[in-house]
């Protein structure tokens, strides 16, 4: 497809909110090996266009997501052939791929038409593989030569040889629930606390949020007490605290001996004004981003512990290892009075980000004494197709590239901590290269100017290209001076700096909202965006989450292989049936 009609073709899409021709717009993607994009349009528009179930499968083949793409294959099994002829595009690669599957009907009929290079050579090699000879064929040069140039022929050599994972193998047998133990708190509300885990005279409570994720879990045997974590939650635009001292009172707890924080969300902090009197554990990172963008909590009883620290207390040991979520986030890996090794993950994340280096389980495994509980954060143990961050990085710079390219204007409502600071990270090139305005707006601007405080020694995480406001008072002139603005809150509270600018460019064209990490689907400005997507607003969902990925969850479990786990700040993980 030649230049011009590509641009013809995006300009009806990222201009005119026309999707007619996304099956083009996807060939063309394809051909420039864009995978990333048509997974996600792919994914977008799969039941507009039968097309896009085609690109989907293709896509996840070249972003070895094999099992997602057999899945997709299966769902239309009986229809691929006759997809296949009909669209009759990249049939050497649906060659391979039908190897794959084994749907020899499919692979028949392109032997039929392949040129020359082929002759039969692939079929002879297929053949020897399916017939019990992958061994002696894999080394052979006729192999390797067609590999080098059809590399998922290993893959088929893979599956031949039954080398290939058969699913995802968690031993779930060995994770053990406790749920004896749960009761409502006296004043009527839904608040309770659920007891997860008990053995001998150790027990481990959860705190059950009404809403939306806010953390606590409380440690304790007959001597000694700790909280992880002691968060809020939103309600209709209010911060909620959890009724600690009603929790407390109700398990007879008289003292909290101390309180350890993982980082610096409002989930995980917001409720520390309700333990006046006990000592709390953060970093030195977590306190300074706190004492930025809230009054509410007190700092004469707080003290900083450094990344890989210890903290000892009544023969419990305690090491703050750094998990990848934000700047200054931590894992607690606790050691309790040798009998107990308990890990509390808080939120973390595997994946390399901007600002922080994603979590290393060798920072936990270096340590050979048996983990004996598990308590990991789920967010995303129910999202079995994500990408990697990496793949979902690539898709929100291509998409902003095109969408500035076609004259829109961007909004992205970010979390003020971690959120807004990655996303700038990741659109300074673009923004360079384009000379585009890009501008910080909300509680966000000081916890940017505090992130380059903190981190800027080493580079300067903005590269110079944000503004903070233009000194410009109004939101409409705001708008009209830059071209892509980052504001808080990233959930679009009634109310919020990101809340008035969604009102005012409702009434814009070209405009495109983007929506890069978790919004409650209850939030009512979120339906008022969606219900006018497709003609009126361009909006797009793309997750840059901070948050461990369904596979990296699976990883940890497996990796750290502990006797029991219990699942916290989420629905659990959700086994795949594949």
């Amino acid at each position: 497809m030649v230049v011009e009609d590509i641009e013809e073709i995006e300009r009806k899409y990222f201009v005119d909110y026309d999707i007619s021709d996304i099956p083009d717009m996807l060939c063309t993607y394809y051909e420039n090996k864009e995978f990333e994009l048509v997974y996600y349009l792919s994914e977008r528009y799969r039941t507009d266009f039968f097309q896009c179930e085609f690109y989907l499968m293709m896509s996840m083949m070249e972003l070895g997501l094999y099992k997602r793409a057999y899945k997709c294959y299966k769902k239309h099994e009986g229809d691929w052939f006759q997809s296949f002829k009909q669209f009759n595009i990249y049939w050497k690669h649906a060659a391979i791929y039908s190897l794959y599957f084994k749907d020899m009907e499919i692979s028949d009929y392109y032997w039929d038409i392949f040129n020359e290079y082929f002759e039969s050579k692939i079929v002879q090699v297929v053949e020897l593989i399916y017939d019990g000879m992958s061994e002696s064929i894999q080394n052979t040069e006729l192999f390797k030569n067609l590999s080098k140039d059809y590399p998922l022929l290993n893959k088929v050599w893979d599956r031949g040889s039954q080398k290939e994972l058969q699913g995802l193998s968690v031993k779930s047998e060995k994770w053990q629930y406790y749920t004896d133990y749960n009761f409502q708190i006296s004043d009527g509300d839904e608040y309770g606390i659920e007891l997860v885990y008990m053995e001998n005279d150790l027990e481990i409570y959860s705190y059950k949020p009404k809403n939306v994720a806010a953390s606590m879990h409380i440690l304790r045997d007959k001597d000694c007490t700790i909280i992880l974590d002691c968060g809020s939650e939103m309600s209709q635009g209010r911060v909620m605290n959890i009724p600690v001292r009603s929790i407390l009172n109700r398990l007879n707890i008289q003292h909290v001996d101390f309180a350890l924080v993982s980082h610096a969300h409002l989930d995980h902090y917001g409720s520390l004004s309700e333990l006046k009197k006990t000592k709390v554990f953060m970093t030195e990172e977590t306190g300074r981003i706190i004492k930025c963008v809230t009054n509410d909590v007190r700092f004469n009883n707080i003290q900083f512990v450094e990344a890989y620290s210890y903290l000892e207390f009544d023969d419990i040991w305690i090491q703050f290892i750094p998990n990848g979520h934000i700047l200054g986030s931590v894992l607690f890996d606790i050691n309790w009075k040798d009998k107990k090794r308990i890990i509390y993950t808080g939120d973390f994340s595997l994946s390399d980000q901007c600002t922080v280096r994603g979590l290393d389980l060798k920072d936990i495994t270096k340590n050979k004494t048996k983990v004996d509980v598990l308590l990991m954060e789920t967010t995303y143990g129910d999202k079995t197709d994500m990408l990697t961050l990496e793949s979902y990085e690539k898709i929100f710079i291509s998409l902003c590239e095109k969408y500035l390219k076609y004259g829109n204007k961007i909004f992205i409502p970010c979390f003020a901590v971690g959120r807004t600071q990655e996303t700038a990270i990741l659109l300074a090139e673009t923004v360079r290269k384009g000379g585009y305005n890009i501008m910080i707006d909300g509680l966000s601007i000081k916890v940017t100017k505090l992130y380059k405080k903190i981190i800027d020694s080493k580079r300067d995480i903005l590269n110079g290209r944000v503004n903070s406001c233009n000194g410009i008072r109004d939101i409409d002139g705001k708008i009209d001076n830059n071209d892509v603005i980052l504001a808080s809150s990233g959930m679009m509270q009634p109310g919020s700096t990101a809340a008035k600018y969604v009102e005012r460019l409702l009434e814009r064209e070209n405009v495109c909202i983007m929506k890069v990490g978790y919004i409650n689907e209850s939030q009512g400005m979120l339906n008022v965006i969606k219900n006018r997507q497709y003609d009126e607003i361009h909006f797009e969902d793309i997750s840059l989450s901070a948050h461990a990925g369904y596979l990296e969850l699976i990883e940890t479990v497996e990796t750290i292989n502990p006797d029991t786990v219990i699942y916290v700040h989420g629905r659990g993980i959700v086994m795949d049936e594949i």
